[in-house]
């Protein structure tokens, strides 16, 4: 026992992690797991009813199991106030509200249109969210959306996610998220898109199911449960339609929407996107008659030039794009169509393309512009590029903050085939 003693003593570390042993471990036998006593959230849906906010909550729910499986449940209450409202749907739980690990925020169109940054800053003050989590606006009531949601999708309760990532990827060009929000309202062009996902009864992915999902919702309203709707439209099958439009933020609030065919139109002077396809209808040269031609897109480069033609800011954009013919639709079809010498762009084929991005492109253009929404941040290039007759020109206005109806672009296109 001497020996013992004296080889523990002559080795003070080694009491140092015995006394450290015996301070934490025996805590760690009686102490209940965070998702115990937290509130973690993964989904947050934010709605206005009356004069109250409403706020909707898809939290991990833990269950005892041999094999790991995640499952969700919701929560929802009303307040005077967002940050009362949720902590009123903490209370419900009983639990301590936690967004750090939160993934996405639902608005419905009224948030949105009222004073979408506010209610972000308020997160990120008050919660230091995590800037890159996804924001999107629901054609319904964020709560609607996120019970039909994890009905369908209640051991996952992540599937919006993905769709924004991939909308952001392959059709907007731009992340739908709270810092892109936060900096683009609060920059010099004070513009963001944002997807919208939206719940239909025609088409889309089915959400009518739920047997993938074992999590109550439980909404509260004063302490009471129940869902929403009455049973006949509950029994209406639902989807949930990704159609690819978004809502324009300008100031902090939507002013605004995109369809997806508007989208696209923007495509070709927005060169942070993988862009889908081009479709050119009822096209005709020595090789096709009056056929619609799908266009696969492998690559594409965009360069912006700003100068000023006289008093009027001018961005001239020059496209370039690498085009394989993708497929063909017409009456009648011919060998010499399909043959490989012929899968090129010839220069009748090439000046209908540009024609059609053009005439796509300026009217949705003329639609940002009466909204003065800069979706592009024109206004630094022109910063960057020629300042002091941009400067200029803001002083010459009676509202600089309606520069961008001023701004002229001239789109320049050159394809050629693979």
């Amino acid at each position: 026992m001497k020996k013992f003693f004296k080889f523990i003593f002559d080795r003070p570390i080694l009491i140092l992690f015995i006394i450290i042993l015996l301070i934490f471990v025996p805590p760690m036998f009686i102490m209940q797991p965070q998702s115990q006593i937290k509130l973690i959230a993964r989904t947050l849906g934010i709605d206005k009813v009356g004069d109250e906010f409403e706020v909707t909550i898809i939290y991990y729910q833990p269950s005892i199991s041999q094999a790991y499986t995640e499952s969700y449940n919701l929560v929802s209450a009303k307040g005077s106030s967002l940050s009362l409202a949720l902590d009123l749907a903490a209370d419900y739980t009983g639990k301590q509200l936690v967004l750090a690990h939160m993934n996405n925020i639902a608005v419905s169109n009224d948030v949105a249109q009222e004073n979408l940054v506010e209610y972000l800053n308020h997160l990120v003050r008050a919660y230091t969210i995590n800037n890159s989590i996804n924001v999107f606006v629901t054609n319904v009531n964020a709560k609607d959306f996120l019970e039909d949601t994890l009905k369908s999708h209640g051991k996952t309760a992540n599937q919006e996610s993905g769709i924004v990532e991939h909308n952001d990827r392959y059709i907007v060009g731009t992340s739908s998220n709270v810092e892109n929000v936060m900096l683009s309202s609060y920059g010099p062009n004070k513009t963001a898109l944002i997807d919208m996902l939206n719940v239909s009864e025609n088409e889309g992915e089915d959400l009518s199911g739920g047997s993938q999902s074992n999590a109550a919702s439980n909404s509260g309203d004063g302490g009471s449960g129940g869902g929403s709707g009455s049973g006949g439209e509950e029994n209406k099958p639902k989807y949930l339609a990704n159609d690819g439009s978004v809502a324009i933020i300008r100031d902090g609030k939507k002013v605004g929407d995109l369809t997806r065919q508007e989208v696209e139109a923007l495509n070709v002077i927005n060169g942070a996107n993988e862009w889908p396809k081009i479709e050119l209808k009822n096209y005709s040269d020595e090789n096709f008659n009056n056929a619609t031609i799908v266009f696969n897109v492998p690559n594409k480069y965009v360069k912006y030039e700003a100068y000023f033609d006289g008093d009027t800011p001018t961005v001239l954009v020059k496209t370039n794009m690498l085009l394989t013919v993708y497929e063909v639709l017409q009456n009648s079809q011919t060998q010499t169509i399909f043959s490989p010498k012929n899968l090129y762009l010839n220069e009748t084929m090439q000046k209908a393309i540009a024609d059609k991005l053009k005439s796509d492109f300026y009217p949705v253009y003329q639609k940002l512009q009466d909204l003065n929404a800069d979706a592009f941040d024109f206004y630094s290039l022109f910063h960057k590029k020629c300042q002091k007759e941009f400067d200029n020109y803001l002083q010459s206005l009676e509202n600089p903050d309606e520069y961008i109806k001023g701004v002229k672009v001239i789109l320049q296109v050159e394809s050629k085939g693979k």
